[in-house]
């Protein structure tokens, strides 16, 4: 009879060992919440969150455990109040431990600031969990004692974000990306009568979600002697029209940011007139994604540079220049005027 009773005593000891509510006076023990993209932090326990069962024991640490493991810029974190945390990146496991001094208040405390956080600017859209896992001890000393977890479920809402374009990738913190703080537009420098050239060597669409439709060419002035025209030599290329200052490109297919890019990098700018004149050219392009989505404008400048190849014909009647110059007039004195002019633009 002895035996028996110690048997019981030691099953309703066992399943009173410590364990953390994330969900506090909600119902459960389970917390499921959303994470947003761009979010960047989210609390995973509630302001009230408590150690339950701890009677007895004494806490030794508390572990929160993320999986799968999935992006780079992520983790789990919490404020080092009456309790110390450490993140381990290996296995995404935050380990809050108490101090010599902490009560157990201080320990819940650190527990409640507990937050999953992820820089990512495209986070993978797979759920995570948060795995909370209380050890302990029995007060006074002996065994090791380690708590039913309990589990955090975070649901990540990906966001349809808008294209992004870049004229010259070159001069980005990476080549391979487009961050805000990039400029986004580039510079072209174009000669009165040279061949045309390419206009964006070095373009970079990037769309997370959804397929390019439309890129848009507009120059701020109507030139009908502007020209943008794309190098052949891509399979399925887009439809090339221009109307009035703009040009557009329109996808048969909608492309890839990949083929975008390839697309723009292939675009040529020449001017088919005599004279171009000295004013610089603006070109505002903008990409559409198949979500209807419009990128940031970004813009191309052409400095131009014109020729003096005209020569200047003088204005004459045709009978030719005469003047009647009055005998006795002091030298310097003017007599006639003269007009003499070229096809050439500015200067020259």
């Amino acid at each position: 009879a002895f035996h028996l009773i110690l048997l019981a005593c030691c099953v309703l000891f066992a399943s009173s060992i410590p364990l953390f509510d994330p969900n506090g006076a909600a119902s459960g023990t389970t917390l499921a919440l959303n994470f947003s993209e761009n979010q960047r932090f989210v609390a995973i326990a509630a302001v009230d969150a408590v150690l339950r069962d701890v009677d007895g024991f004494a806490v030794t640490r508390v572990e929160a455990r993320l999986s799968p493991v999935l992006d780079d810029q992520k983790g789990l974190a919490a404020a080092n109040l009456g309790a110390a945390s450490t993140y381990d990146d290996l296995t995404d496991t935050l380990v809050v431990t108490p101090r010599a001094t902490s009560s157990l208040n201080d320990l819940i405390a650190t527990l409640r600031t507990l937050q999953y956080y992820n820089f990512e600017a495209e986070p993978s859209g797979t759920s995570r969990t948060v795995s909370l896992t209380v050890f302990s001890s029995a007060s006074g000393g002996g065994g090791n004692f380690v708590g039913t977890t309990t589990t955090v479920l975070i649901t990540i809402q990906r966001v349809d974000d808008p294209p992004l374009m870049d004229l010259n990738r070159l001069d980005n913190r990476l080549s391979s990306a487009i961050a805000s703080t990039d400029s986004l537009n580039a510079v072209l420098t174009y000669a009165e009568q040279q061949a045309s050239t390419l206009c964006f060597p070095n373009a970079l669409v990037t769309d997370d979600e959804d397929a390019i439709v439309v890129i848009t060419l507009t120059f701020a002035k109507a030139d009908a002697n502007n020209s943008l025209v794309l190098t052949s030599g891509l399979n399925n290329p887009p439809v090339l029209t221009t109307t009035g200052a703009t040009t557009t490109l329109t996808f048969v297919n909608p492309a890839s940011a990949a083929f975008a890019s390839a697309v723009l990098r292939r675009i040529r700018y020449s001017h088919l007139g005599d004279e171009i004149g000295a004013d610089a050219r603006v070109l505002t392009v903008v990409a559409i994604d198949s979500g209807g989505s419009r990128s940031q404008s970004a813009q191309l400048t052409i400095i131009v540079s014109t020729l003096n190849d005209n020569s200047p014909i003088f204005a004459a009647p045709t009978t030719g220049y005469s003047f009647l110059v009055t005998e006795g007039q002091s030298a310097g004195t003017e007599v006639g005027v003269v007009f003499a002019s070229d096809a050439d633009l500015g200067v020259g």
